[in-house]
């Protein structure tokens, strides 16, 4: 047996000295090997949301923690989904209608950066769009099924789950439920209600269910009023189409009404087209010789005053129509956006630039030698537009 030398013991006392060193780094790979190995941490309802931080468009990384004190909007999408395209400029038009209230951060599941570029130029979207490559964030937040949006209140907690395409609307409403409170401010016309009705007669008139507003200056100024633009219906009248030729209006439970002028009274009119239970948004022309009707199921048009109606080949549901003073368009308010189209239907498409929003009504008015549209949301957003591609919001 080899005699051990005096030389192996200081080598032996090194070794005995540093082996807690070598523990514990054995001990720290072997931790971090195991948490790579276990699952993301899962989203909980009520509880703070999982952390994460993906890469942008701009070659920087967003980090969930850097939004905190707004409401966070969580979307999960992809291009190929089909209800992520359908819902895409509706979260655009959200983000820049509340950004100091909001945050919408879009998260990619799983496709290149040209894809998500590609996306990013064709609804020009301008809330962050980042790539979650790998899938981890999407797995952490539970995402089967795109497009799955998360809402986060200002403290970092998870409040809602929304599964499918999500509107302005339903935007609207999960903020409502997530703070207690509306992200709009108080307005002097215009609260939020059910539904609108612009109407032109001897000035502009807003109507809501119980009050309506007058303005004699496009909008500019208005002024609570009392007197009925509709006096002599038998009841409460939610949609008028009028010229100094004719009118019409619609009285939901009751149906069609006619008038031939001014001055005279209001007659039925016995149609079979419209059930008198639906809402109907209605349209006269100005020298009166064609009236449209508007519904959830798309536009008619009538040569006789409300008498037939013929459908048009717009099939989306209208909340309200104008008409041009030229007669050269019809403006169509939707739960898309303002569009429009030729007085036979033809020729559909966006105005130009509209926020995709339910609008409920919309009028056209002539301010000084301009014209200018009007149009509104069921929040009490009044907006007015050039028609080509300038919008400003009057009462925001």
């Amino acid at each position: 047996m080899r005699k051990q030398s005096s030389r192996d013991m200081p080598r032996r006392q090194a070794i005995l000295q540093w082996w807690p060193v070598f523990l514990a780094i054995l001990l720290i790979i072997g931790l971090v090997v195991r948490y790579r190995m276990l699952p993301p941490r899962q989203v909980t309802l009520n509880k703070a949301a999982p952390s994460f931080t993906l890469p942008g468009l701009n070659g920087t990384g967003v980090s969930l923690r850097d939004l905190r004190g707004k409401v966070v909007f969580l979307n999960f999408w992809a291009g190929w989904c089909k209800y992520c395209v359908a819902e895409a400029a509706g979260l655009q038009t959200f983000a820049a209608r509340y950004p100091t209230q909001v945050a919408i951060v879009g998260v990619n599941y799983k496709e290149s950066e040209d894809a998500v570029k590609q996306f990013q130029q064709q609804f020009d979207i301008a809330f962050p769009l980042l790539r979650d490559e790998s899938g981890q964030v999407a797995d952490s937040y539970l995402v089967y099924a795109l497009p799955t949006t998360w809402v986060i209140d200002r403290r970092g907690i998870v409040r809602r789950e929304w599964h499918g395409p999500a509107s302005f609307e339903d935007l609207h409403q999960l903020y409502l439920e997530v703070t207690g409170t509306s992200p709009d401010k108080e307005r002097t016309v215009g609260q939020a209600g059910e539904r609108y009705q612009f109407v032109i007669r001897d000035g502009l008139y807003l109507l809501d269910e119980d009050k309506q507003w007058y303005s004699d200056n496009a909008g500019a100024a208005w002024t609570v009023v009392s007197r009925s633009v509709t006096p002599d219906l038998p009841g409460t009248t939610t949609s008028l189409g009028w010229s100094r030729q004719g009118a019409l209006a619609w009285v939901y439970g009751l149906g069609l009404y006619r008038t031939t002028g001014m001055d005279t009274g209001w007659e039925p009119v016995f149609q079979s087209v419209f059930s008198n239970h639906i809402q109907v948004a209605l349209a006269v022309a100005p020298n009166g010789a064609q009236a449209w009707a508007g519904t959830n199921q798309g536009l008619y048009v009538s040569a006789d005053m409300g008498n037939t109606w013929e459908k048009l080949p717009v099939v989306r549901a209208i909340n309200g129509i104008a008409v041009r003073p030229d007669q050269s368009e019809l403006l169509l308010a939707t739960n898309e956006g303002l569009w429009r189209c030729k007085p036979d239907g033809s020729q559909e498409s966006l105005v130009p630039n509209s926020p995709v929003r339910r609008f409920d009504s919309v009028t056209v008015v002539q301010v000084g030698d301009e014209e200018k549209i009007l149009t509104i949301a069921p929040n009490g957003d009044l907006y007015y537009t050039d028609g080509v591609g300038d919008w400003q919001l009057i009462n925001g």
